[in-house]
C-alpha cells in the first residue's frame, strides 16, 4: 500500500480515491475507508444538530427578551433555516433525526445552554420543547 492513513491523511484520501476510480479493489484500505464514509454521514448530522441549536438559541431570545429584539436576530434565524433545508436537500435522509424523541430533546437541551451562556438569564428558558419542530422551522415562525 501507499500512503499511510495516519500519516498523511489527504494524501491518503486522494490516493483511495484514485485507486476507486481505477477500479483497484484489492488495493483499497477498507477499514479506514469505512470508518471515513462513516464520519461523514456523522458530520453531516453534527452539522444538523449545530444549525438546531443556533436557531434555538435565537427563538428563545427572541420570545424572552423582546426589548432585544433587532434585525441581527431575524437574519440568524433565517440563515439557520435556509442552511437547514440545505442540509435536507443534500442528506434528506437527515429528516428523520426530527421524529427522533432523544434527538430532539438533546438538540433543545443544547439551544437553551446557548440561550442561558448568550443572555445570562439562569432559569428562564424551559427545560422542554415548547414548540414543535416543525415551527421551529417554519420560515414564517417567530414566536411572541
Amino acid at each position: 500500500m501507499g500512503t499511510a492513513y495516519d500519516t498523511d491523511f489527504a494524501a491518503w484520501a486522494a490516493e483511495q480515491a484514485g485507486l476507486l476510480r481505477a477500479g483497484l479493489v484489492n488495493s483499497i484500505d477498507f477499514r479506514n475507508l469505512a470508518e471515513e464514509i462513516e464520519d461523514m454521514g456523522k458530520s453531516e448530522q453534527r452539522a444538523l444538530e449545530s444549525r438546531l441549536q443556533v436557531l434555538i438559541c435565537h427563538l428563545l431570545k427572541w420570545k424572552f427578551q423582546p426589548e432585544q429584539r433587532g434585525n441581527s436576530w431575524r437574519a440568524t434565524i433565517k440563515e439557520q433555516r435556509l442552511k437547514i433545508k440545505r442540509l435536507f436537500s443534500e442528506s434528506p435522509s437527515l429528516k428523520s433525526r426530527l421524529t427522533d424523541e432523544e434527538f430532539c430533546s438533546d438538540v433543545w437541551s443544547y439551544g437553551v445552554a446557548a440561550a442561558i451562556r448568550e443572555t445570562e438569564l439562569e432559569n428562564t428558558f424551559p427545560d422542554t420543547a415548547i414548540w414543535r419542530m416543525d415551527d421551529i422551522l417554519n420560515d414564517e415562525f417567530l414566536p411572541e
